[in-house]
């Protein structure tokens, strides 16, 4: 995803909303054409925005009645955060839990108003926000919290972080080889995880070896909001790979009319995900056995989404639009009412993973119309072990 007008979809953006500093505009013209638009975003940025400044005010407030600190001068309420992480028992700490929840809440509230607002400035915001809660996670176990999984996916997938979504999907719920008895955990606390997301290219996961290696123990992990992204991932790696395979039967008529330099740029173009651009090789591929290995695995992550709520996919697609508007904030509120992180199976909690993963979808052409085929499909499975896997790959 790549900064742009806010009308005209320019790449030239000099012009950003000076309040929310999450809208650009290729000129003023363009800005002042949108203000009408803009406003109720923008007041919805600055309200969150200040919810969470007034809990680290709260935070600051509370830390600087406390005795004997010495480092009052250089402290501020997320250094306060990450040492309360270090030593949730120490004097100083004590008392402080209330407050900290205050902050998560609007933490919370304001990544979810990012992510809604879409734009490229508000995904990173939500990106670097998101962070934040890989930081918090270890102050508060078996507190009402939530979990820093369920915004931090979302927010891949809104960023079209294929690759980083996978990579941290593959560390968060882990998995094994066909000869390994026991699945290793590789991200064993939320500090390891935080690590996925700053340095994505050195705990790298490679797609095509797990497709090389066959279905290991967490793809049928009994989680719809794990096989939902999935399915996802794949379908976008699928449309990629058939976008290729199609410019491909093209090449000698655009050689033709056009050259082949030209043909070469057309071809770039293309490709949308991380995952299949890195993949040179596949540029002058035919792509077919990989095709059908990826729609079997695909097909494999949605035959286990149902078996886990056989109702999933029958909601995502008779939802209406109207009530999914703001339903990442809706979860964010929900939240703040004393929930904890989601479980898998719960009808409240399928609901919330609903909430999170509708948008990424409906925002892929071609995917609601894959869910509508595939659910008539999967009627008679009983089990996502049903569907067979072909462990050869070219």
């Amino acid at each position: 995803m790549v900064s742009s007008c806010y009308i005209c979809r320019s790449e030239i953006c000099p012009v950003t909303c000076k309040s929310c500093s999450t809208i650009q505009y290729c000129n003023n013209a363009h800005q002042s054409l949108d203000c009408e638009r803009h406003i109720p975003d923008c007041i919805r940025i600055q309200e969150a925005i200040n919810s969470v400044s007034i809990a680290e005010e709260r935070l600051l407030e509370r830390y600087f009645t406390l005795p004997n600190l010495v480092d009052r001068a250089r402290s501020n309420s997320r250094r306060i955060i990450f040492m309360f992480t270090l030593w949730p028992s120490h004097p100083p700490f004590l008392g402080i839990t209330q407050l900290q929840e205050s902050y998560v809440n609007a933490l919370r509230i304001l990544i979810s108003t990012y992510l809604e607002i879409g734009t490229y400035l508000s995904l990173q915001r939500a990106y670097e926000r998101v962070q934040e809660f890989h930081r918090l996670a270890l102050s508060f176990p078996g507190q009402s919290t939530g979990t820093p999984l369920e915004y931090t996916i979302p927010t891949l997938l809104y960023m079209k972080e294929d690759q980083i979504c996978y990579t941290y999907l593959c560390s968060r719920w882990s998995r094994r080889d066909r000869e390994t008895l026991f699945a290793k955990l590789e991200a064993k606390t939320d500090f390891d995880a935080l690590q996925r997301l700053q340095d994505p290219k050195k705990f790298k996961k490679d797609v095509f070896d797990g497709l090389k290696r066959g279905v290991g123990a967490t793809d049928g992990l009994q989680d719809v909001f794990f096989q939902g992204t999935m399915v996802l991932l794949y379908f976008w790696w699928l449309r990629d790979l058939k976008n290729l395979q199609l410019i491909r039967s093209m090449e000698g008529w655009l050689v033709r009319k056009t050259n082949f330099d030209i043909y070469t740029i057309i071809r770039s173009y293309m490709t949308e995900t991380v995952v299949i651009q890195d993949q040179r090789d596949l540029l002058e591929a035919s792509n077919t056995a990989l095709i059908e290995k990826m729609e079997r695995r695909m097909r494999y992550h949605f035959r286990c989404g149902h078996y886990m709520n056989g109702t999933f996919w029958e909601q995502m697609i008779e939802v209406s639009e109207e009530d999914m508007v703001h339903s990442l904030v809706d979860n964010a509120r929900v939240d703040n009412k004393g929930r904890g992180s989601l479980t898998p199976g719960k009808q409240e909690d399928d609901r919330k993973i609903l909430n999170l993963l509708y948008w990424p979808f409906k925002n892929t052409p071609g995917a609601f119309e894959y869910v509508e085929k595939m659910i008539p499909e999967i009627k008679s499975s009983f089990s996502c072990e049903d569907d067979e896997e072909d462990n050869s790959f070219p």
